[in-house]
């Protein structure tokens, strides 16, 4: 996802391309967090299909 805005953004600094490659993985993990919290509360409530949907979000 940042990558190709990096690498796109013509004139964009070597710091700030560093921040956006960051911000881009902190967006990940917490995609990961919210997939593993949902899973977690489909799973208390037995919603087994909507685990396992959620599951393959997760890494």
């Amino acid at each position: 996802m940042a990558r190709p805005f990096v690498l796109d953004a013509v004139g964009i600094t070597a710091d700030q391309a560093a921040l956006a490659l960051s911000a881009a993985e902190e967006l990940a993990g917490i995609r990961e967090i919210a997939a593993e919290t949902l899973r977690q509360l489909a799973t208390q409530y037995r919603l087994d299909a909507v685990a396992r949907v959620l599951a393959r979000f997760e890494h």
